[in-house]
């Protein structure tokens, strides 16, 4: 069944889905890109099921987008692009400064389907740096019929130390990363082949391949904004290397289909 939650005016919230209102997508509203969200799933007698760890709507809606958009290639006759999204300019509750939001943003849960919920069992929302964005909400709807997988978008760290990283395959999909943080070379290996992508060769692809990612007014953004997705189904191995240490840690996530 669906239900609103509304979200006028706040930074943070707390929200938990329980049987009844068995969850397939999240609809949001109007609200700010840099919003966070972190969805978990906790069954009777089993260990919790993290969906989205803490990360931005704006990551999570073009991860998405640019990953079905992927799956659907020799599947469909469909046009493989992502579909795009809106940015919009919104006012914030006591504030005469407006901030960017994303017009409409579907983030799913289940893959094709609802996440069926036991008598005991319930989906925990946890939002955050909502900026108070006036009329932001998210509609909580259901689906058509009961989904098999649940997206599972997983946390690594490569270490300012280490100037490269072997990424762990396995179960694991897609790899996605924030534009601003991309490797300075990716090398992948499969069927005993390496091809090596740089970090200008891998945004080349995503523009290649995705096309148009979101309206700002007039201004149209191509290739990726919040959101570099890399395919490495069939892939053996991937070596992710930088040509400097960093300051700091970067964080990129990994996505199976659980």
């Amino acid at each position: 069944m669906a239900h609103q939650i509304t979200l006028d005016g706040t930074n943070s919230k707390t929200h938990s889905i329980e049987s009844g209102n068995d969850p397939s997508k999240l609809v949001c509203s109007n609200i700010s890109p840099d919003a966070k969200i972190k969805v978990e799933l906790s069954r009777e007698n089993e260990m919790t099921v993290k969906i989205f760890p803490d990360l931005k709507v704006g990551f999570i809606l073009e991860a998405q987008k640019k990953i079905e958009a992927l799956s659907n290639i020799g599947v469909t006759q469909m046009p493989f692009s992502a579909k795009s999204y809106q940015l919009l300019q919104s006012s914030v509750a006591g504030s005469d400064t407006d901030i960017q939001t994303i017009k409409t943003a579907i983030i799913d849960l289940g893959v094709n389907g609802e996440i069926k919920l036991g008598a005991n069992d319930q989906v925990k929302l946890t939002l955050s740096n909502l900026s108070k964005v006036e009329s932001s909400k998210i509609d909580v709807i259901g689906g058509r019929k009961n989904s098999d997988l649940l997206y599972s978008f997983r946390e690594n760290t490569w270490r300012a130390s280490s100037d490269e990283k072997k990424v762990e395959l396995q179960n694991v999909d897609y790899l996605v990363f924030n534009p601003s943080q991309l490797p300075d070379t990716i090398d992948l290996l499969a069927d005993q082949q390496k091809q090596e992508l740089s970090k200008s060769t891998l945004l080349a692809f995503q523009d290649d391949i995705f096309g148009l990612i979101a309206l700002e007014g007039t201004t149209a953004h191509y290739g990726a904004k919040y959101a570099v997705v890399l395919d490495v189904r069939g892939v053996s191995q991937v070596y992710l290397k930088k040509s400097s240490l960093t300051s700091t840690d970067v964080k990129f996530y990994s996505v199976a289909f659980n």
